[in-house]
């Protein structure tokens, strides 16, 4: 007579339900805390409407004119700087220029986009990925055109607010990371000071544009060196710089781009 196999008790299969169900709702609540986590609100420019963590802006001062040879290392910065933009990360591209016959300077934010990533950190569940990139690609090809279209022209401005300008970059943006490069000879023209009278000391500029942000901010000064310019005169301009930011912690490294007359 065969032996009747003994089955698992009630008490076994229990365990093991409860086991298994314990398991299902371990990763369902996994799953829900990444996927809900991970759903970032965007706005129209792709930012982050909440927390963004990285912001790059490029000043590019054209107050004094330039030569044509040098519009190549103008652009390849322009595309480095850009490709530099990583997922969720911010960037804007700002100029000062003149318009007009009196030459009144205007600052511009010629384009302003957050990055979309690549297809693998585009979360698809929310996103048409690359409807998105797409965009983004054609919005930053068009706005690139019409920026070096502008820089090709030889235009001047009435004035050179380098510093202003750059006090109101660190005061708009809500980044926890700020980094700014600038392109320019440094002189600044503006309604407070002119480099071209006399350079200021660092606590006068930092008496009248006091910096107050909690974010972590480095600057590049990318320099279009004058030839009219003396070697005495760009250095304590490159000094006072230095000592303005350095007053803040603010981190300020600077790298010759290109000669000029």
């Amino acid at each position: 007579m065969k032996k009747k196999r003994k089955g698992l008790k009630k008490k076994d299969k229990l365990g093991l339900l409860i086991i298994a169900l314990s398991v299902i709702v371990t990763v369902a609540v996994s799953l829900g805390v990444y996927f809900l986590s991970d759903h970032v609100q965007y706005d129209e420019k792709f930012c982050p409407i909440k927390d963004l963590k990285k912001h790059t802006v490029l000043l590019i001062d054209k107050s004094d004119k330039w030569e044509d040879d040098d519009i190549n290392r103008i652009k390849q910065l322009i595309q480095s700087t850009k490709k530099s933009i990583k997922f969720r990360e911010k960037f804007t591209l700002n100029v000062i220029h003149g318009e007009g016959r009196g030459r009144k300077t205007e600052i511009e934010s010629k384009f302003e986009m957050c990055s979309p990533g690549s297809k693998t950190e585009c979360n698809q569940f929310y996103e048409n990925c690359r409807q998105i990139q797409v965009k983004y690609d054609k919005n930053f090809t068009q706005q690139f055109k019409n920026t070096t279209r502008e820089l090709e022209k030889p235009t001047e401005a009435s004035s050179s607010p380098i510093l202003e300008s750059l006090v109101a970059i660190i005061d708009e943006s809500v980044a926890e990371e700020l980094k700014i490069v600038v392109i320019s000879d440094l002189m600044e023209n503006g309604r407070k000071f002119r480099f071209y009278d006399g350079i200021p000391l660092a606590e006068e500029m930092a008496n009248e544009f006091p910096i107050e942000s909690p974010a972590k901010i480095s600057i590049k000064f990318s320099v279009i060196e004058r030839r009219r310019h003396s070697r005495q005169l760009k250095s304590a301009v490159e000094n006072v710089w230095r000592e303005y930011f350095k007053t803040y912690g603010i981190t300020s490294n600077f790298k010759r781009l290109f000669i000029a007359e």
